[in-house]
């Protein structure tokens, strides 16, 4: 319980610490400092989030689907840093496939099936969140919860999706940036119908458990 309560003040120190980052309205380097900040405030906040995730569960967060299908919080201090600096030309906090572990080469990550999923285990190794290999209806096998991950490279422009299974067995997801999500029994059903113009195909479906501390 005492290790609960000492991760949950240091959340809140990290996000003290970002808002004075924002007050800084002329430091270049903000938008920087900002994501070393938020992989410090993930790494921590996966130890006291829920193991399980709920489809009725408010997502107040301005991320993406990954974050969502993570179960990853962008609280609204880090926008601030783009808001209030006046020498960033960024408009938003940004949620990347890659951020978390700091690869490099996650501007990479459109490129190929292989070159998405190699981020994306970087980011849950970095989150210390074990994953194993398992299908859309499959059981769980190891108490965690299951995403299921999307590539279409066949489109114009590459793109990913990612979808979560919750609690109650039914599927869900977050349209981008959009405060919108859908919901299915089948995301296999219903992924491209979201958007006629994309050839979304399955290319990983894991079973991530998290290294929530019980209390």
């Amino acid at each position: 319980m005492v290790q609960r309560e000492e991760i949950k003040k240091e959340l809140q120190n990290i996000k003290m610490q970002v808002l004075k980052l924002s007050e800084d309205i002329y430091n270049e380097k903000a938008y920087e400092l900002a994501e070393e900040l938020y992989r410090r405030y993930l790494k921590l906040y996966v130890k006291i989030s829920p193991s399980k995730v709920k489809s009725d569960e408010e997502w107040p967060y301005y991320n993406n689907c990954y974050f969502y299908a993570l179960d990853l919080p962008t609280p609204k201090e880090f926008s601030l840093v783009c808001q209030n600096n006046l020498t960033s030309d960024r408009t938003f906090f940004k949620t990347y496939v890659g951020l978390i572990s700091k690869e490099e080469n996650s501007k990479n990550a459109l490129k190929s099936e292989k070159a998405l999923l190699d981020l994306v285990y970087a980011d849950i190794d970095a989150l210390n969140i074990k994953a194993f290999d398992s299908s859309i209806f499959s059981e769980n096998k190891h108490n965690g919860y299951k995403i299921a991950i999307f590539y279409d490279g066949k489109s114009f422009r590459p793109d990913y999706h990612f979808v979560r299974q919750n609690e109650d067995g039914i599927w869900s997801s977050k349209l981008g940036y959009e405060p919108e999500f859908t919901y299915s029994d089948n995301p296999l059903n219903y992924i491209n119908n979201n958007n006629p113009f994309r050839k979304y195909e399955l290319i990983k479906t894991l079973e991530l458990v998290k290294p929530t501390i019980k209390k």
